[in-house]
This record gives structure tokens, sequence and C-alpha cells, in this order.
């Protein structure tokens, strides 16, 4: 069952926010992930449930970069016992969120700037690739859609919206993009990469004025590369959507800019995560 809560900038959308309730034991649906379906149906739901707790609590902030999980603290806030937390760790780890350090435990990664700049160069080669496909495979209708979200981003700044709800567009637009490129597995290897990318737009919370209405302006130029059925164009574009987000994120990382100070400002719907915010 969803539950969908305006968040603190009016964005509709399932929230990482942390409850201190138990976790029930009803399925949920489940985050993008670049787990095995296989191997995740023969997991007990409850161990899906935690995994995706977890990693909702660490991309939402409350667990932050270099951070230790304990599996006795995490069983007792979620009201259950070690046993399935541990599962669920291991999960979280091949998400790529955690690693697992013999005799100490469950760390959550903390990327270096050169492993965050290496990062969004494989995110902007899948989106790209995810781009240029959606050329292909993608009906004037599905662009009309892509198109839609474009038309709503440029209200959303000509109102001054904050630049959450950009972002969420851009998401949005994102996930529109995996379902029309044809390729299940292009999409999925965007997901899962785009999972480790996400903290990266904390960075972005802050842009200017002209910053999103490039943005804005980059999207619209994949759009009319998608009308146009060309890939090539829409594939430059994508990547250069990307290195847009990129440029910022760097420039923020080399002036010192932490990344923690409003951790709940992010939008939330991790479905739509393979899209960047440019």
């Amino acid at each position: 069952m969803r539950n969908t809560i305006p968040d603190v900038n009016g964005i509709d959308a399932d929230r990482h926010a942390v409850a201190t309730r138990p976790v029930a034991r009803v399925a949920k649906p489940r985050l993008p992930s670049g787990r095995s379906e296989g191997k995740q149906d023969r997991l007990p739901p409850l161990v899906m449930q935690i995994a995706d707790r977890l990693e909702r609590d660490i991309i939402a902030g409350r667990y932050r970069r270099g951070e230790w999980l304990r599996e006795q603290e995490i069983a007792n806030r979620l009201g259950t016992s070690r046993g399935p937390v541990r599962e669920a760790l291991r999960l979280v780890e091949l998400d790529g969120l955690i690693e697992m350090v013999p005799w100490r435990g469950a760390q959550v990664v903390d990327m270096t700037a050169a492993q965050i700049d290496d990062l969004m160069e494989v995110v902007a080669a899948l989106q790209g690739l995810v781009s240029r496909l959606a050329a292909v495979h993608g009906t004037n209708a599905d662009f009309d859609r892509v198109r839609a979200v474009v038309d709503d981003m440029d209200l959303t700044i000509a109102k001054g919206a904050p630049m959450a709800k950009q972002l969420q567009l851009a998401f949005d637009g994102g996930a529109m993009l995996r379902e029309i490129c044809g390729s299940e597995r292009a999409g999925s290897m965007l997901m899962r990469v785009g999972r480790l990318a996400y903290w990266q737009h904390r960075y972005l919370l802050g842009a200017g004025l002209p910053w999103r209405r490039a943005a804005a302006r980059k999207w619209r130029r994949l759009v009319a590369a998608l009308i146009a059925r060309n890939g090539e164009l829409a594939d430059r574009a994508a990547r250069d959507m990307v290195h847009h987000s990129k440029t910022y994120i760097m420039d923020a990382l080399a002036a010192g800019t932490t990344d923690d100070q409003r951790p709940d400002d992010l939008p939330v719907r991790m479905q739509a995560i393979g899209g960047q915010a440019d």
C-alpha cells in the first residue's frame, strides 16, 4: 500500500521520512533495484520491507555517509529480530548504498569527489543510451508525455516553485524515457546507477534561476530530438543534461558545500530515479 503525503514543498510522493512504528508484515511496492528478481522472490517479505526501509532512511539522510549501521539498533527500532535485519543489509549492499566490512558490520558508502565524478559519467552514458533507444521505440504519444513534463518545468520555474519540484519533474521525465526505450536491461542499469547518483542531487537544491532555466532548455532540446526520431541527437542532449548537473555538483564539492543540510527537501518518488535534473 502506498502512503502518499504532500511534502514540505507540495510534492505528493512516497516519503522517505522515518517512522517509529514497527515494520508491517505486508508486502509494499519495491523501490527500483538492480537485484535479481528471482532471488528477490525467494526472500521473506519482511526482509524486503526492511531493506526498502533502510534504503529510504539512508537516502533521506537518517544515516550519514560513512556512518555504521548497527543490527541491534535497527532491529529494536523496527520491532524485529537481528536475523531479518542482517539479510536486509545484504540486499542494501547489492544496491551499492552500504559496504559490509568484515568483523565491523555495515557502513554507509562515502564517495570521494573522484568517485562521484566517475559515477556521473556512467549516468551520462546510460542516460544517453536510454534516450537514443527512446527516440527509436517511442510513439508520438510518448513524446507528448515527456514534452508535457518539460512544459511543467517551465511553469514551475516561472512560478518560483522550489527546486525540489523541478527535480521531481526531471525524475518523472527520466522514468518515462526508461519506459519507452524498449530495453528493460538498459532501464534497469540506469535505475541502479541512479540510486547512487540520487544523493548528489542534494547539491542542486541551491541552484539559482540561470541554472534552472538552462536545465529546462536542455530538456527541451532532448524532446526535440525525440520528436525528430534522431537517436544521435537524443543521446547527445541527454548526456549534456547530466553534465549540466555534474558540473554544478562538482563545483559545490570543490567549494566545500555539505550535502546534509536539507535531507528532507529532495523529491522522493524513487520509481523515477533514472532522470536527471537538467
